[in-house]
This record gives structure tokens, C-alpha cells and sequence, in this order.
């Protein structure tokens, strides 16, 4: 209940101000909210550009371009980042196994959630977590 009622509280921040290469841009296309929305409401599950692209009422292409255009990058590239940024909080505050945080946040393997999370970060979930422990 906390966990979810802390995630709506982050998707009601980030409607309005969303991170952009460590900088916060506000978003005013409404279309654009909407799919961020969808996305933080949905990142546990699997998410195709269909998904986002009809949240919006645009085609991929289209959906491609206005996210590009207000964020910077593609809605996948989004997504990944979004997830990511998940899992850290995860390994932080709770005991879960890789794995299950991995699939909480929606990867559907553990192998390519270490792969990116590594990618990202310089090191593997589990050596994250060691290194928060001793902060």
C-alpha cells in the first residue's frame, strides 16, 4: 500500500516535470503526459509502442516523434531509464533476489536486466546494493 501510494506520488510529479539528461523540462503536451502516465502507471508490465502510441490516439510514428521531440529520446529509451530508476529504489529498500525485482519492474529476464542495469549504472544490481549498504 505505501509502495503504491509513494508511486502515485511520483507519477503525479513527474506529469509536470520530467528528467532529461539531468535536467527538468516541463512537458506541456497533454499527449505526452498522458503516455508518461500510462508508462509509470504500467512498467511492471510488458509495454509495446501500440500501447503507447493508442494511450495517445497517434500512430508509432507519430508517438516516435513527439517523444523524441519533448524528451529527447524514443518512449523505449524512456522506459528502460523509468524502470532502471526503479529497480535502484527496490535494491535499496527492500530484501527482494534480483530476479524478482527484475521482473517487478517489468524485465522479462534477469539476464538483460543485469546486461542494462550495468550498461546505466557501471555495475551489476548486486554490487549496487553492497555499495548502498555501506553508505
Amino acid at each position: 500500500m505505501i509502495t503504491q501510494q509513494y508511486l502515485f506520488c511520483i507519477e503525479r510529479l513527474v506529469t509536470n516535470i520530467v528528467p532529461n539528461h539531468g535536467q527538468k523540462k516541463v512537458v506541456y503536451d497533454p499527449r505526452v503526459k498522458e503516455i508518461l502516465r500510462y508508462m509509470h502507471h504500467h512498467y511492471g508490465s510488458k509495454i509495446t509502442l501500440d500501447d503507447v502510441a493508442n494511450v495517445a490516439y497517434l500512430s508509432r510514428a507519430e508517438t516516435n516523434r513527439l517523444f523524441k521531440k519533448h524528451l529527447g529520446r524514443t518512449p523505449f529509451q524512456y522506459l528502460l531509464s523509468y524502470r532502471l530508476d526503479r529497480s535502484k529504489e527496490l535494491l535499496v529498500r527492500t530484501t527482494s533476489s534480483i530476479t524478482e525485482i527484475s521482473l517487478e519492474v517489468g524485465f522479462l529476464s534477469t539476464s538483460y536486466f543485469i546486461e542494462k542495469f550495468k550498461a546505466a549504472f557501471g555495475m551489476t544490481p548486486n554490487q549496487f546494493r553492497q555499495v548502498e549498504k555501506k553508505i
